[in-house]
């Protein structure tokens, strides 16, 4: 599946208002132990206390994914698991082709960069989804670059035959499965599997029925989430929300009420974490 290196959640904590909040090193330390006793593949990096508007999703002002390529530099018939060290599996998309235009991927990504409508590169949503969603969207940034391997070659002489590519990209939200399916495009440009004009066709003619048969969305195991990005202003306590709490902390007693005033944002460092990408 889709696996993150950083992402965020936040969550509501009660405490008698008698005793002190708790601190980022105790519920950090404490989260993490339970998660390594339940055998869970999670652990939190960092716990931050934040306002109580604070949304982890809504406030996001952008996030940035890495997807990971690598192209077999010579032709074999052996399965794809037959040519992928050990150390990645299901950690990037091995490509098989003999051919592949590093220069047509990179005027790919300049193409779908920008602000456009991307229902073309959107995935069928479930039947349940009743609601109408929006989508435009804006990729503030999109490129292809040289990747590297997660161990070093001399490990595994598997890691010659391959050339390792980091497709990277930024924006504020993304339509399900949006990420993989641009990175299909890609891939798909340079293996010369479709042209440049099909790729500006998806584009000004969105539509489900513009997604051209011969792409394949990439695989999930490729994508990773590299970080969420916050604008200063979310962690800002807003003036009437500060009056409101000072007033309602004089009226307050010694009997138990619980804090919703105060939340914690804990980073989360994930393997089955599953965006929208």
């Amino acid at each position: 599946g889709v696996h993150a290196l950083c992402t965020t959640a936040h969550a509501d904590l009660c405490r008698d208002y008698s005793k002190e909040n708790y601190t980022s090193d105790y519920l950090t330390t404490g989260i993490n132990r339970y998660f390594q006793k339940a055998k869970i593949d999670i652990r939190i990096r960092k716990t931050l206390g934040v306002p109580s508007h604070f949304h982890s999703r809504f406030n996001a002002s952008g996030r940035t994914y890495l997807y990971r390529l690598a192209v077999c530099k010579t032709e074999s018939k052996l399965p794809i698991e037959s040519l992928t060290p050990i150390s990645e599996h299901q950690r990037l998309y091995v490509i098989r082709a003999p051919y592949f235009d590093v220069k047509i991927a990179k005027a790919a990504c300049e193409i779908i960069k920008g602000t456009h409508d991307f229902k073309s590169f959107a995935g069928a949503s479930s039947k349940r989804e009743k609601r109408t969603i929006r989508t435009e969207r804006s990729i503030d940034d999109l490129n292809i670059t040289p990747g590297r391997p997660l161990l070093d070659p001399i490990h595994d002489t598997l890691y010659d035959n391959l050339e390792f590519l980091d497709v990277n990209v930024k924006a504020q939200s993304f339509l399900y499965k949006q990420v993989r399916r641009t990175v299909g495009v890609i891939v798909a440009a340079a293996q010369n599997k479709i042209s440049l004009t099909d790729v500006e066709f998806m584009l000004n003619n969105p539509s489900i029925y513009s997604w051209n048969p011969r792409i394949c969305t990439a695989p999930s195991h490729g994508l990773y989430l590299i970080n969420v990005h916050y604008p200063e202003t979310a962690f800002e306590e807003e003036a009437s929300s500060q009056e409101s709490n000072a007033k309602s902390q004089q009226e307050l007693n010694e009997e138990f009420k619980p804090d919703t005033s105060f939340r914690y944002d804990p980073l989360l460092t994930t393997k089955g974490y599953k965006p929208g990408g």
